[in-house]
């Protein structure tokens, strides 16, 4: 949804769509850096006005603000070292001791490992920009993440293979936060409909995964 490049410029899905978006409202763009544990907290503050980048619609963050529909559908599902594969193929499989589960803080990704598992031992990596060199390195068995970000990181990295390939274990789709603004979220929504039902959207997303899982960081 967004990254760093190589050379630090901002790259991904909603980057694209921002500066779509702010052309369609006639806005100047100002991009504001946020990041999951400081997201609600930064969003009360007033520091943005729209939160983009594969945020997940959740009723925590709901009753704070407006979600426009959700621009991709998904859920989560695991990442793990390729010789693993074929051993942490289920839950009862990853949630045993001696099992180490790599997780960045602050998202929906922490919510449902330490809402789940019991027995694994999960390790808190603070860096989004790192954690998958860090699982790769075998800081970690395995990681809980989104489907398309598991995607996206297996086309990147031939050591990392998907463990449970055709099952999410949650449902979460993505949607961008908006203040209670009726006028800003109609004008926003509109924007999203007029992609989602010409297909620009599938056609970008399509592209930017192609994109993100063969850039260089």
């Amino acid at each position: 949804f967004s990254y760093l490049g190589e050379g630090g410029e901002r790259e991904g899905l909603d980057v694209v769509l921002a500066t779509q978006l702010a052309e369609s409202l006639g806005a100047r763009l100002v991009w504001v850096r946020t990041s999951w544990p400081t997201l609600m907290k930064d969003f009360r503050s007033g520091a943005f006005d729209v939160g983009m980048s594969g945020i997940s619609i959740i009723p925590a963050r709901a009753k704070e603000g407006f979600f426009t529909r959700a621009y991709h559908e998904g859920g989560k599902t695991p990442i793990t070292h390729c010789g693993l594969k074929n051993r942490l193929t289920n839950l009862d499989a990853i949630d045993r001791p001696g099992v180490r589960v790599i997780v960045n803080p602050g998202g929906t990704n922490e919510r449902y490992v330490t809402r789940t598992l019991k027995a694994a031992t999960i390790i808190r990596h603070p860096d989004n920009e790192t954690i998958f060199e860090a699982l790769l390195a075998g800081q970690a068995d395995l990681m809980i993440t989104d489907a398309i970000e598991v995607l996206v990181m297996t086309k990147r990295y031939d050591g990392l293979c998907p463990s449970m390939p055709r099952t999410l274990l949650t449902q979460q789709n993505k949607g961008w936060l908006l203040p209670k603004d009726p006028v800003l979220l109609a004008r926003v929504e509109q924007f999203l409909t007029s992609l989602i039902e010409s297909g620009e959207l599938s056609q970008l997303k399509a592209a930017e995964i192609e994109r993100a899982a063969h850039s260089a960081h």
